[in-house]
């Protein structure tokens, strides 16, 4: 898979994978480097903003500020295949300020590429719009059943991240 089509896919699921979970999102704060996604994001009508005012970020460090209730965060996450003491450690401290949070992959990259979804409120597959994910023209990559396998771990790393990652 050449670079471009991997930038492309990782910005179609990224931007969409929060975005369909959402209501109405108006505004998201992206601090992440993917030129891709604020066009992606563009398709659901979301303009780029400020992290406390918005309700879908994808960034690469915890915002400090208080985020809205029924905000959803995404944020990178280490390989857990190669430290799983780090990632347990990132959920662990995002715990104390998201009671729903999900570890998932890109998993058709080349290299898996590994993330969480963080929210109070909302959930990435109980919240999915179904209707959402599967009316929007022109993607290559994203569709229902994409977002909902991206959530789907081994058995084996399930087990390991049981009381650390919550659903």
């Amino acid at each position: 898979m050449q670079n471009n089509t991997a930038q492309q896919l990782e910005a179609e699921m990224l931007a969409h994978i929060g975005a369909c979970c959402l209501e109405s999102p108006q505004s998201a704060f992206v601090d992440y480097p993917n030129a891709r996604i604020p066009h992606e994001l563009a398709k659901h009508g979301i303009a780029l903003a400020e992290a406390q005012d918005s309700t879908w970020l994808l960034t690469t460090t915890t915002p400090s500020v208080q985020l809205r209730e029924d905000s959803v965060l995404l944020l990178p996450l280490v390989d857990p295949f190669v430290a799983l003491d780090s990632v347990r450690s990132a959920l662990q401290g995002l715990g104390e300020r998201f009671s729903i949070l999900m570890p998932f992959a890109l998993w058709n990259l080349p290299q898996p590429r590994w993330f969480v979804f963080a929210s109070c409120s909302v959930h990435p597959l109980a919240s999915l719009r179904l209707q959402c994910a599967e009316l929007l023209d022109g993607l290559d990559w994203y569709s229902a059943s994409m977002h909902q396998a991206a959530f789907v771990l081994p058995p084996k790393l399930a087990r390991e991240l049981h009381g650390f990652a919550r659903n």
